[in-house]
């Protein structure tokens, strides 16, 4: 997406403060493991990452100005990111919807990312259709701004036990309306994850991407 393409917009629809807001931060932090650099990260941005009486700017979460992250694929045969086409300056929103929202365009429902420690990086798939596709990892610090963000933009895993429902959703510059999802698994080896789903709007329902 060019510099000069409107910004995704955002759609904040009963925005409640949640009292266990606080769990759902503390699992994303558990799931920092990579070393001291994103633990620091994360403890600078504690107070950021908490659950806002308000919806915050959208100005602040991906600002229309400034570089831009601007994946880019291959298809073979399935669509996969080769290049996060992450600007050194980018705002840390702006690079957690870019990914966001490459996951949507090449027609995935989840992301899965995996810290390799031995490697130094996070592994990245996407769910497309029922096969999980590996795409271009992740440095350290970018699954971390990743994992600061998603406290801010997720859709409450209760959402539905409040009334009206928690529902925090997300429009991409062609108009497609979308929530964010987010829980810590164990996979195969016993290393921690985490997977984000991705639900779209589509004819007043919800259904996955």
């Amino acid at each position: 997406m060019s510099s000069s393409e409107a910004a995704p917009q955002i759609v904040w629809r009963h925005f409640i403060p949640r009292s266990g807001s606080s769990k759902e931060v503390a699992e994303v932090a558990a799931c920092l493991t990579l070393g001291s650099l994103i633990g620091k990260q994360f403890a600078r941005n504690r107070n950021v990452m908490s659950t806002q009486d308000k919806a915050p700017d959208y100005e602040l979460l991906r600002p229309a100005e400034g570089s831009k992250a601007e994946p880019q694929f291959v298809h073979d045969p399935y669509p996969r990111v080769i290049d996060w086409g992450m600007p050194e300056d980018v705002h840390a929103g702006d690079f957690t919807f870019a990914v966001l929202e490459a996951a949507l365009a090449a027609g995935a429902s989840e992301i899965q990312l995996t810290p390799i420690e031995e490697f130094g990086e996070v592994s990245v798939h996407f769910k497309i259709g029922t096969a999980f596709i590996a795409q271009e990892p992740l440095t350290q610090i970018q699954f971390g701004l990743i994992a600061i963000l998603l406290a801010h933009i997720a859709t409450p895993r209760r959402y539905d036990l409040e009334s009206p429902p928690v529902i925090r959703s997300f429009r991409t510059k062609e108009g497609l309306e979308y929530n964010v999802r987010y829980s810590k698994i164990r996979v195969a080896d016993n290393t921690t994850a985490i997977l984000i789903r991705l639900i779209i709007k589509e004819n007043g329902t919800q259904t996955a991407a």
